[in-house]
């Protein structure tokens, strides 16, 4: 009992700041979580309203290498281009396709012209949740393979989260929607209207652990 009495407070005060640690571990560990599932949910709805628009529209051509994503909120434009993008037939664009274009710390996702393919990844600044910043740790340009980035063991990868997507619809085809693609295009205008649909409760919930 006197050993008891004697080192109370040190020992009351080592478990207090074991729990204060472990708290600030969790909230930190949770929060890179969190941000790694809102990218992926972000490049997701992304690359669901691009290939729609490519169905209905022909994406002919993106102009830069890297191509901010600030044109899906778009209701109406006149002539052929909307953004960075060139469309076959901007008669058909049915905008818009997302409520408000997705952001990561304040910054627009982007599409990027890669060695591999189009892909659509957080743009320049970003810091991910490996800790990773985005055009100072490493570098997305024309001769990335990002294809490699966002596997496994990758820079745009984290516990088990793509932080980057491949566009898998060819661009500059002019391919016309077919009949047999209305279920396709079905399919991806549900899941965007869901994701729209959850926006302002996702916004209202994220906000602080993104910035």
């Amino acid at each position: 009992m006197e050993f008891l009495k004697k080192y109370f407070p040190i020992i009351s005060i080592s478990l207090f700041v074991l729990l204060i640690g472990l708290f600030i571990f969790k909230m930190f560990y949770s929060k890179s979580e969190f941000v790694a599932s809102a990218i992926n949910n972000d490049i997701t709805a992304i690359a669901l309203s691009l290939e729609k628009i490519d169905r209905e529209c022909s994406i002919l051509s993106f102009e830069h290498n890297k191509n901010f994503v600030d044109f899906l909120n778009v209701k109406a434009f006149s002539g052929s281009r909307v953004g960075s993008m060139n469309l076959a037939y901007s008669d058909k664009w049915d905008g818009p396709y997302l409520k408000s274009n997705p952001t990561i710390k304040s910054k627009f996702y982007v599409i990027v012209k890669a060695e591999d393919g189009l892909f659509v990844v957080p743009g320049n600044g970003v810091k991910l949740p490996n800790k990773l910043v985005i055009g100072k740790d490493f570098e997305i340009t024309e001769k990335s393979l990002v294809g490699k980035m966002i596997q496994e063991g990758g820079k745009l990868f984290f516990k088990g989260k793509q932080l980057g997507k491949q566009l898998k619809f060819k661009v500059g085809d002019w391919p016309r929607p077919e009949k047999e693609e209305n279920k396709r295009l079905e399919e991806i205008s549900k899941t965007l209207k869901e994701f729209n649909d959850s926006m302002p409760f996702t916004k209202n919930e994220d906000q602080d652990l993104r910035a």
